[in-house]
């Protein structure tokens, strides 16, 4: 089965709760958990609900006429992951690699010790061909009947799936969309979990101990996202639960009202082409100066009037010294009354376009506020990818601080990880220097390395972070 003419970001699919079991690990990228969400979707035709399974059907038989190869286009992937285009070369590569190596864990069949149980690669060939413009995937056929097998699951529409760019935010909307699908009428909007459990859930197990930390970087992280992108809302309080310390986290949640679309009532017919009937109406022309010189004021009086004072001012001004005039409430001439009329009405008018200057004044005002948002807002975007990015290899990168802090300059000598070694490189498309200012206060680690230099430990800021891994980190 191919996606390749499909646009899959349109489609949905039933979700097992495997995979919210199977997905703690803080090292599956955001994108790795979207792209593994596409062999669910693949095995959806195939799914086995356990509860209607009769007991004389053979599992096995039914999983042996389930192909295990599919493949995605590459437009279908970019859209899917919403990658940028210039960096798909790194992002394939990064997802092939880190997909080859995930498994998940199963209790062992005859043996229920602590210690004992399976780990079972999801994968057992993943290729992308550059000429075919495809990614292919071959299941693991041990892994099949835990992939389309399951007793609890849950509706996942990928359009949701698709802006969440932290997979801590794609890991928590699953696990609330399956907690709230499988409750009686789907009714349930809350839900107590230990925060230690919460932690292992998301793969931080021994990660934050502190919790303003916890809920900075990934709580609110989290909330944000699934409150801006998809269709549930989210919340959560801490309860320390009679301790010193927060012990549990209530989860609120639900489904987002439909917006309710106001459609417009129908134009009349005079309407239809937005039609001013008044522009074909006989319009009366005011001839300033015939009237003006009907009422003794001089030619030189009348052209320094139409060259100081607008066209509607002077309009507005014979109009109310001739009803003025109608009504006998003139003592003196209508020249002098005119004048003073005329004067008013000009510096009424010169304060409405005065208050008009203003309001375009806030306007261009208030735009550049929304571009200084939206700049602070990617601002954040950025800094929040390159935490989760930390948090994931937070050890790693410890370790490489305190290696330049010994006089190290590069990382050939310094045992990582190849994941590592490639993430660490992403980097360099970052520029410290729009970090400089930037959250000072924030440090990127919830303790520090030690630095050689001072002789204790450090925790730098962003800028200074990203400043002292330039040095080693080799362009992309």
């Amino acid at each position: 089965m191919s996606f390749y003419t499909m646009d899959i970001v349109k489609k949905s699919f039933y979700l097992t709760s495997l995979f919210s079991d199977a997905v703690p690990d803080s090292r599956w990228s955001a994108n790795e958990k979207k792209t593994a969400l596409t062999l669910f979707y693949y095995l959806d035709p195939y799914k086995i609900y356990l509860p209607d399974l009769d007991e004389d059907i053979n599992i096995n038989e039914l999983l042996e006429h389930i192909p295990l190869e599919y493949e995605i286009a590459k437009a279908d992937w970019i859209e899917l992951t919403g990658i940028d285009k210039e960096n798909f070369s790194r992002e394939i590569k990064a997802v092939r690699l880190g997909l080859s190596k995930k498994t998940f864990n199963t209790p062992h069949a005859t043996d229920s010790h602590k210690d004992s149980g399976e780990s079972i690669p999801w994968f057992s060939k993943i290729t992308y061909s550059a000429k075919e413009a495809k990614l292919k995937f071959k299941i693991n056929s041990d892994a099949l009947e835990n992939l389309v097998s399951f007793v609890k699951y849950t509706k996942i529409d990928f359009e949701y799936i698709k802006p969440l760019k932290s997979g801590y935010s794609i890991y928590t909307y699953i696990f609330l969309k399956i907690i709230k699908d499988i409750s009686q009428k789907k009714n349930k909007t809350t839900e107590t979990i230990k925060i230690d459990e919460l932690k292992n859930k998301l793969g931080l197990s021994g990660k934050y101990k502190l919790i303003k930390m916890f809920q900075e970087r990934v709580l609110d992280v989290v909330k944000n996202e699934i409150n801006e992108f998809t269709d549930l809302t989210f919340d959560y309080d801490l309860d320390k639960d009679g301790s010193r310390s927060y012990q549990y986290i209530h989860l609120h949640f639900d489904y987002k009202k439909p917006k309710i679309i106001e459609i417009p009532l129908p134009k009349k017919d005079n309407e239809f082409f937005e039609f001013d009937e008044s522009m074909y109406e006989d319009q009366e022309q005011s001839d300033f100066e015939s009237i003006l010189f009907s009422w003794s004021l001089r030619a030189k009086q009348i052209t320094l009037v139409e060259s100081v004072y607008s066209p509607l001012a002077i309009e507005n001004a014979i109009k109310v010294t001739e009803e003025a005039f109608n009504i006998g409430k003139i003592i003196n001439t209508r020249a002098a009354f005119f004048m003073g009329v005329l004067q008013n009405t000009q510096q009424k008018e010169d304060e409405q376009n005065d208050m008009s200057e203003n309001k375009k004044k806030n306007q261009i005002e208030l735009n550049e506020k929304i571009v200084r948002e939206k700049e602070v807002k990617e601002k954040e975007k950025i800094f929040n990818h390159i935490i989760s990015l930390i948090n994931d290899y937070d050890e790693e990168f410890k370790k490489v601080l305190s290696a330049l802090s010994f006089g190290m300059s590069s990382l050939e000598s310094i045992k990582l990880s190849d994941d590592f070694r490639e993430k660490i490189n992403s980097l360099s498309i970052f520029d410290a220097e729009m970090f400089k200012g930037y959250s000072p206060s924030y440090k990127v680690f919830d303790d520090g390395y030690y630095n050689q230099e001072l002789a204790r430990l450090a925790n730098p800021d962003m800028y200074t972070f990203l400043s002292k891994i330039s040095k080693i980190i080799k362009p992309i």
